[in-house]
């Protein structure tokens, strides 16, 4: 007996829920480098005059999040392997969100520098470039460095820093930073949405001109087959 397979989604739904999943890559991707590179160098004179700390001390902060990034790729690649992509950026968001809020609240630069750099650094590494660049990949296995290619697009490190200036300018850094912490804690329910790949296709035996007997023996055998396939 022949076995057919049936796709969950229609063609057209499939193509738009790979736009929507390379779309929410592209703006973690950006949230995660634009948020910080972007606006970390705004600041520095800021911080330094507020909690009488040299430049150099102050810089630690951004130092701290591309220590973070590098240190802990293996962790976030061994937890993209195990959970999921959702599970993962919804995890490195909250913790970005609870680092920008925090250093925003911060009274000394060496809590300042734990909250952004090591809190934030652990948020932006998990929500950052790996999980964006798996989730653009998962989608488009025809074509993943395009859709790699595509997510990395820096636009925020280039639109950012004018907003920033800007808004630091009329409110001061802690509010910018608050604001960001926002936009990360209200990430998190939207990644509830991601979904790592493409749903897969579930086999499906003819059952035409089968005995009614049979029909439900034939079924079990196709539900038995793609447990087997997940």
């Amino acid at each position: 007996m022949q076995m057919t397979t049936r796709p969950d989604l229609a063609p057209s739904a499939r193509r738009g829920r790979a736009a929507a999943m390379l779309l929410t890559g592209f703006v973690t991707q950006n949230l995660a480098v634009g948020t910080t590179f972007g606006a970390y160098g705004l600041i520095v004179d800021a911080l330094s005059r507020e909690f009488h700390a040299s430049h150099s001390l102050v810089a630690l902060g951004m130092g701290m999040i591309a220590l973070c990034l590098g240190l802990l790729a293996p962790l976030a690649g061994t937890l993209l392997d195990r959970w999921s992509v959702r599970s993962v950026m919804m995890l490195g968001a909250v913790f970005a969100a609870v680092g920008f809020l925090a250093a925003s609240q911060a009274q000394s630069i060496g809590v300042f520098l734990f909250c952004f750099g090591a809190l934030g650094g652990i948020g932006i590494t998990f929500i950052g470039p790996l999980p964006s660049a798996k989730l653009a990949g998962g989608w488009f296995p025809q074509a993943p460095g395009k859709a790699i290619g595509f997510v990395a697009i820096p636009l925020l490190i280039a639109v950012g820093p004018p907003l920033y200036s800007r808004w630091i300018g009329a409110y001061g850094w802690r509010s910018l930073f608050t604001l960001l912490g926002v936009v990360f804690l209200l990430l998190v329910p939207l990644l509830w949405f991601v979904r790592s790949r493409p749903p897969v296709r579930r086999p499906v035996l003819p059952m035409a001109g089968l005995p009614v007997r049979l029909r439900g023996a034939a079924g079990a055998s196709a539900i038995a087959a793609s447990g087997r396939s997940v």
